[in-house]
C-alpha cells in the first residue's frame, strides 16, 4: 500500500482526488486555505481523510513533516505555499504535478492570450526609483533561487521548480509537446479522461436540442471571451439563439470588467456567475446545442467532455492543442471561426448521427486508456 497525499488550495477541484481509488493506494488531502466551518463541511462531503493548513497561522514545518510521511505527493496547485512544501520534501517522496498551468502560461502570455485579451493585461509603469532598485532585486532573487528559498514560479526559476517533480499529469501529449517548446517539463503521465463506468453510462444523444449556445467555462482570461462576443454581436439571426456565458470563478480584473460590459450589450445572453451543482451543470449541457471555448491552451477539458457526452456541437480555436488532439481521435470538432456562419444558417446543432459519432469516439478513447491504466502508471512512479 502506497500513501498518497493530495495538496489542494481550491475547494472546487477536491473531487479530483477521488479518482485515485486503488487497492494499492491510500489517499489523504492537505488543503491549503482558511480554517473555517464552511471549508470543513465541504471537505467532509468527499469522504477522504483531510488536514487543513492555514499558511497565515500554521507552521510550514508541521505541513512539511506531515507531507514527508507519504510515499507520494500530488500537487493540484502550484502557489507559493505549495512550492515551499515541494522544496522541503525528502528525496524518497515521489512528486506529481496535476497540471493546470497558469504559472507557465503567464510567463509566455502572448502565446496563449488572444489579441484583445492581451491588450487588457496590466502594464506596470516603472518609476526611476524602481528602475534603480531593479538590479538589487534581481540579485536577491537569484540568491533566493540558489538557496532554494524562492517559492514563486518565474521565468528564471521555472526549470528549478519543475525539476523537483517526478512526473507531470497532463491530459494528452499534444499539450505536453506544445508546452515543451517553451518550458522545461518532467516526465509525462497522461491522465485518464473520466471515471469510466459512471461516465460512459451517462452518454446520450438528443433529438430535442434547444437553440442554446454555451460560451467559455469561467471568468479566467484564458477563455479569450471577447472575440466570441464580437462574433455573436456581428451575427444575424441571434434573436433565435439563447447564449449562456460561464463566469463563475476567476479574478475580478480589467479583463473581467470588459467581458461583463460587452456581454450586457447582448440581450439574449446570460452570465452564470455562480458555481453550479453537478446536476444543474449537466442539465445545462443536456439542453444546449453547442459549446464554444476560444482558448489557445488545454482548457475546460471537463466542460468539453461533458458537452460531447450530451451531444453538443463543439467549437474550439484551431490554435488549441485540445482541438488537434480531439481531431486526431476522430471527433467532429468545429472551429470558432465557423460560429458566425453557423449561427446565421441555423447550423449550431449536430445531427443525431454526428452526436453518436462523437460519443463513439469518446467511448473508444476512454476504453483505450482506462482509469486502472493511469493508476498503474502512477504506482510505477511510486515504486521508483
Amino acid at each position: 500500500m502506497y500513501k498518497l497525499l493530495h495538496i489542494h488550495s481550491n475547494i472546487v477541484f477536491i473531487d479530483h482526488s477521488k479518482r485515485y481509488i486503488h487497492e494499492k493506494l491510500h489517499n489523504e488531502i492537505l488543503f491549503i486555505g482558511k480554517k473555517d466551518k464552511e471549508t470543513a463541511l465541504k471537505l467532509d462531503r468527499y469522504d477522504i481523510k483531510y488536514t487543513i493548513f492555514d499558511s497565515s497561522t500554521d507552521s510550514f514545518k508541521t505541513a512539511i513533516e506531515y507531507a514527508n510521511t507519504f510515499d507520494g505527493v500530488i500537487f493540484h496547485c502550484l502557489y507559493e505555499s505549495s512550492v515551499q512544501i515541494l522544496f522541503k520534501l525528502d528525496s524518497r517522496v515521489k512528486t506529481f504535478l496535476k497540471f493546470f498551468g497558469q504559472e507557465l502560461y503567464m510567463l509566455n502570455a502572448k502565446e496563449f492570450l488572444s489579441e484583445k485579451t492581451l491588450v487588457l493585461q496590466p502594464k506596470m509603469q516603472e518609476s526611476l526609483f524602481a528602475k534603480l532598485k531593479a538590479p538589487l532585486g534581481f540579485l536577491k532573487r537569484k540568491l533566493k533561487i540558489f538557496l532554494n528559498r524562492e517559492f514563486h514560479v518565474g521565468r528564471d526559476n521555472q526549470k528549478k521548480v519543475y525539476e523537483k517533480f517526478d512526473a507531470i499529469l497532463i491530459i494528452n501529449k499534444y499539450e505536453y509537446d506544445d508546452l515543451h517548446r517553451f518550458f522545461y517539463l518532467p516526465k509525462l503521465l497522461e491522465r485518464h479522461l473520466v471515471d469510466q463506468e459512471q461516465e460512459l453510462s451517462e452518454c446520450r444523444v438528443s433529438f430535442e436540442k434547444l437553440n442554446k449556445i454555451l460560451i467559455g467555462n469561467s471568468g479566467h482570461r484564458w477563455n479569450n471571451h471577447l472575440e466570441v462576443l464580437d462574433i455573436v454581436k456581428s451575427s444575424k439571426n441571434i434573436h433565435n439563439v439563447e447564449f449562456k456565458l460561464f463566469f463563475s470563478y476567476g479574478y475580478e480584473s480589467r479583463y473581467a470588467q470588459n467581458v461583463k460590459s460587452e456581454a450586457q450589450e447582448i440581450n439574449n445572453l446570460t452570465l452564470i456567475e455562480t458555481f453550479l451543482a453537478k446536476e444543474e451543470f449537466e442539465k445545462v449541457y443536456i439542453q444546449a446545442a453547442a459549446l464554444v471555448i476560444n482558448s489557445y491552451r488545454q482548457h475546460a477539458i471537463g466542460n468539453i467532455l461533458t458537452a460531447i457526452q450530451n451531444g453538443c456541437k463543439i467549437y474550439l480555436n484551431k490554435k488549441s492543442s485540445t482541438f488537434h488532439w480531439l481531431i486526431s481521435k476522430g471527433f467532429l470538432i468545429s472551429e470558432v471561426d465557423d460560429l458566425k456562419k453557423d449561427i446565421e444558417l441555423g447550423n449550431v446543432k449536430l445531427s443525431v448521427e454526428e452526436q453518436q459519432k462523437n460519443i463513439d469516439c469518446f467511448v473508444t478513447t476512454v476504453n483505450n486508456y482506462s482509469v486502472s491504466d493511469f493508476l498503474n502508471n502512477v504506482i510505477s512512479v511510486l515504486k521508483g
